[in-house]
């Protein structure tokens, strides 16, 4: 009798350790799909904003500015810009808000840009900022941003008030690597080019 009793222990705790098992495979691939799902990002955003209902953030959740606004606000450890132009103080302020939050932000600008009215560069810079001002023949034309090296924002839109309420403009959002990666070597291409600016930075404590 102890004996069957014995078996029938066995048998259940063999049940256990198979379902346990088959349940710790199912669970990690559950698991493994939520976080591919989690990681992979991929939205088209179009401009002109509704300019009465534009820059009511966060409430009008449907706003392309919102869902920018969002994306850029998900940043915990990095957030590269590197933009033409940045006029838009709402966005300045979430750059300095994420970098106060302990987010490493760095701005790569085209120079001939700094100074003109509603710049936020200089707002930037006195907040601690890391900026480098592109001198060069050409443009800085570049419109992208990095958001902890694995999403990308990019497009034709400039970070301006006219961007959001009056231009035509896309904006480009994706976790692809293939596309993220590429961007972030030509982000560090730029700024280690601006390297004599950068070690400035340094000595004065601003790294």
């Amino acid at each position: 009798m102890s004996q069957l009793i014995n078996r029938k222990v066995c048998l259940a705790v063999i049940g256990v350790v198979i379902g346990s098992e088959v349940l710790w495979k199912l669970f990690k691939k559950v698991r493994k799909h939520l976080r591919q799902s989690d990681l992979e990002v991929n939205q088209v955003l179009f401009f002109p904003d509704n300019p009465m209902t534009a820059f009511e953030v966060p409430s009008n959740k449907n706003s392309s500015i919102s869902k920018l606004v969002a994306v850029i606000s998900s940043c915990t450890k990095s957030l590269d810009l590197c933009l033409f132009l940045l006029t838009l103080k709402d966005m300045a302020s979430l750059a300095i808000k994420l970098m106060q939050d302990g987010v490493r932000v760095r701005l790569i600008v085209d120079h001939s840009n700094i100074g003109i009215s509603g710049c936020q560069v200089g707002r930037l810079r006195e907040a601690g900022v890391r900026v480098v001002a592109r001198k060069q023949a050409g443009l800085m034309h570049h419109k992208f941003a990095v958001v902890d090296g694995r999403v990308l924002v990019t497009g034709s839109f400039n970070w301006t008030s006219q961007a959001v309420v009056s231009n035509n403009e896309n904006v480009v959002i994706s976790s692809n690597k293939d596309l993220v990666e590429p961007f972030v070597g030509e982000f560090e291409r730029l700024w280690e080019e601006n390297m004599q600016e950068v070690q400035a930075m340094l000595s004065r404590g601003d790294w």
